[in-house]
């Protein structure tokens, strides 16, 4: 037996014979209601580690990560610069501030920045946490979710084709 040997990343490997290493949701409007119907079906050993992009004042996040964390069977928390991405954990992106995922796909972790440029609109932003993940290959193996919930628009009847619409690789 190896004692001294890395742990390989973990893996969710699906019936296409895909490999994925990360799941990527970012969401919007009516995205708190989403993200929790979503984060509580994944189980305690979900292989993955998890980004949520949500756009929301910095003042709320903490407390959605906590409310989340209490409903949930993963781990949900408001990442902080420095975390290491970790299987069956999801981590928050603080409001008012972007979220970049830095690193290598073996050994990513999170780092929280300020930016107060102009054109970016949303903090965090999607985009550039989606980006950050694509530049570390991870998008090579990744699913993301882009979840655009309309205020009138019916969750239960629809969550199957909302998740298949929007998930993308």
């Amino acid at each position: 037996p190896l004692t001294n040997a890395k742990k390989p990343p973990s893996i969710l490997k699906t019936a296409s014979g895909k490999n994925y290493r990360l799941l990527a949701i970012g969401t919007s409007t009516g995205g708190p209601v989403a993200l929790q119907k979503i984060l509580t079906q994944f189980p305690q050993d979900f292989p993955l580690p998890i980004i949520l992009i949500q756009h929301m004042p910095a003042t709320f996040t903490q407390a959605f990560a906590s409310r989340l964390n209490s409903l949930c069977k993963i781990n949900v928390k408001e990442a902080s610069d420095g975390d290491i991405l970790k299987p069956g954990c999801a981590y928050l992106a603080p409001g008012g501030r972007q979220m970049i995922i830095a690193g290598t796909k073996n050994a990513a972790k999170i780092q929280i920045i300020d930016d107060n440029s102009a054109k970016i609109t949303f903090k965090p932003s999607v985009d550039v946490s989606f980006g950050s993940a694509a530049k570390i290959s991870f998008f090579v193996q990744c699913t993301k979710m882009q979840l655009i919930i309309l205020q009138n628009f019916n969750f239960h009847t629809c969550f199957s084709q909302i998740i298949w619409f929007f998930c993308l690789k």
